[in-house]
């Protein structure tokens, strides 16, 4: 029997507000079923994030749609879970999924009023598919209780869909932990984590697309697991090629600063790829190197994203008591000299952001920054931005719940 894996497909992504980016999105789908269809697979498995928001235009609706006629047309079916990108915690929400159902060969499991397992027969003896969308950390009682009802179950194969942080995968906020999850089946495939990671048993397929410049360092595509008769598996990740490439550079502002950048955008630009452009610089030439940036590199390249990093910001000038200190006197104490509008603003945006890449760009500055200098048990600051995390957690659900009642 041969199995594809897709995840994270964030249909409807809009990235930096770029029309293109959002056709990238559309277009990678569109090869990775193409792709399914050529493997002829006998099931396919969506582990959630099929869309990038809950409440989706038209045409993205339509853009999953076609995928799923391609698949009807080749007798492939189709299981899925949802993420967290897609749900609303809200007893009258109905998930874009929901419009599929009875036109086209798909399974939504582990959500309200769904079945949380389905059995095939296939020659390899009855395949157990179950999945549970995604729950928030408010609800892993009830998620750690279908664990344990799943785990009780029987068949010949069993496989596991999930979209939750793991605690031993995504450290900063997590809502189980390994020990919670069950050890009756063969495969846990897992949904959220955007990079493909193999954990034995526990197996991450990873985004189709990256989302931010850190994945565009890691392959994307779609995972193929073939079981045998004697219950083996074989896991093969085909990578897509995607439509347009992200390239991250760190360049100092010298004499060599002008040549080297032209040389690079005109071999990488072709007009379509990304670029992030960190540079390190005094602060008197700034307006010398933007003005050569956007006058030379830009037309290279779709997008360029500059960063100027002042060269005297290399030493680390924090002095902080550490039983104290929170995420905003870091932020504070990097905008002293800044007016108290954009103190302000910058608090509203911290708060107000519900993108896990926000946070954890936040944790990764925060944590390596500070325990650089310090070189003490970063454990206790740890949980004590764990615990920030949740409140903020708890924040965005009312957010969201404020607004769906206002419509």
């Amino acid at each position: 029997m041969k199995i594809a894996v897709i995840t994270d497909i964030h249909l409807g992504y809009r990235q930096y507000k770029l029309e293109e980016r959002k056709q990238d999105f559309y277009d990678t789908f569109q090869k990775a079923i193409d792709l399914i269809i050529k493997n002829d697979v006998d099931l396919v498995l969506n582990c959630g994030d099929t869309f990038d928001k809950a409440h989706e235009s038209a045409e993205t609706i339509d853009e999953f749609r076609k995928g799923l006629k391609k698949l009807k047309e080749h007798n492939i079916k189709m299981v899925a879970i949802l993420g967290n990108h897609e749900v609303i915690q809200r007893d009258s929400f109905v998930p874009i999924l929901n419009l599929y159902e009875d036109d086209y060969d798909i399974d939504i499991l582990g959500y309200k009023g769904k079945k949380d397992y389905i059995t095939i027969d296939t020659d390899i003896g009855e395949l157990l598919v179950s999945g549970i969308s995604f729950l928030s950390a408010s609800q892993s009682d009830s998620l750690k209780n279908k664990l344990q009802y799943l785990d009780t179950l029987k068949s010949d194969f069993k496989i596991l869909m999930l979209h939750q942080a793991i605690k031993e995968d995504f450290p900063f906020s997590y809502e189980i932990e390994e020990n919670d999850l069950p050890t009756s089946f063969n495969c846990i495939l897992c949904g959220h984590i955007h990079e493909v990671c193999d954990y034995g048993v526990r197996y991450y397929p990873g985004s189709l697309n990256p989302c931010n410049i850190k994945e565009a360092m890691d392959p994307h595509g779609v995972t193929f697991i073939t079981i045998d008769k004697q219950k083996k598996y074989d896991i093969d990740f085909v990578e897509i090629e995607q439509p347009r490439k992200m390239f991250f550079q760190r360049m100092t502002y010298n004499d060599d600063f002008v040549k080297n950048l032209k040389d690079f955008a005109k071999k990488n630009g072709q007009g379509k790829n990304i670029l992030h452009l960190e540079v390190m610089i005094d602060e008197n030439q700034i307006v010398d190197a933007n003005d050569f940036i956007s006058r030379e590199i830009q037309k290279e390249f779709l997008r360029v994203t500059t960063r100027f990093k002042y060269k005297e910001e290399q030493k680390n000038n924090y002095n902080f008591d550490m039983g104290k200190t929170t995420i905003k006197d870091i932020l504070m104490k990097r905008l002293e000299d800044e007016s108290n509008e954009v103190k302000e603003l910058t608090i509203k945006i911290l708060e107000a952001s519900k993108d896990n890449d926000s946070l954890e760009f936040i944790h990764d500055n925060y944590k390596n920054n500070i325990e650089k200098s310090y070189k003490k048990d970063f454990k206790d600051l740890e949980n004590k931005m764990r615990a920030e995390i949740k409140e903020y957690e708890n924040f965005f659900n009312k957010l969201g719940e404020d607004k769906y009642a206002r419509k």
